[in-house]
């Protein structure tokens, strides 16, 4: 049974990116694993499209992943989204419902990686390798309130700190620096 830290961030925050800077633990990126769900069941082989799929079928992959994640052994990371957008329809990117399934592999810690909205959006725009929507302002900041309640609520649900990490443009190495701290920190590391 692993023990697992969820790392969450809107896209264009920077969590993957930091995320491949911590060496020592099993980083997951629960999109990925969807993905590969998602198209054994024909649903979608775009992982861009998947926040598209109704609730149903997104709790459908989840709990596959979540079956998945708690096989794994060792320190887990779990990459993921605390909330996720799709035309103005917000669905929590960890429900409570859904979160459960992972109780029986213990919850370390939930950190959120923000970004400054501007950055966002320009990291948004330069990443060719996803098809991002490019939405305005006002709609990354209203992710970032509900992803933070979001996590904030789970945080109080499971008696578990929560930690913000602001990723500035040019400050990867000082947030990585940071984000591993955490991680010693929640997973007990010296």
């Amino acid at each position: 049974m692993p023990s697992i830290a969820i790392v969450a961030g809107a896209p264009g925050s920077g969590k993957s990116t930091l995320l491949k800077g911590i060496k020592g633990y099993k980083v997951v990126n629960l999109g990925d694993m969807m993905i590969k769900h998602a198209i054994s069941k024909g649903y979608t082989n775009d992982r861009d499209k998947l926040r598209a799929l109704s609730t149903k079928k997104i709790g459908l992959l989840k709990r596959l992943t979540f079956s998945e994640i708690n096989a794994m052994k060792g320190n887990i990371i779990i990459d993921t989204h605390a909330s996720v957008e799709h035309k103005g329809r917000f669905v929590p990117g960890l429900p409570r419902n859904e979160i459960a399934l992972l109780k029986g592999s213990p919850i370390k810690a939930l950190i959120y990686v923000d970004a400054p909205t501007g950055e966002v959006l320009k990291r948004r725009k330069a990443d060719a390798a996803r098809e991002r929507e490019i939405e305005p302002a006002w709609v990354i900041d209203t992710q970032r309130t509900i992803s933070i309640a979001s996590l904030a609520m789970y945080s109080s649900d499971l008696n578990i700190p929560m930690y913000i990490i602001v990723n500035r443009q040019g400050a990867v190495d000082e947030s990585t620096a940071l984000l591993e701290s955490y991680l010693k920190e929640a997973f007990g590391r010296s």
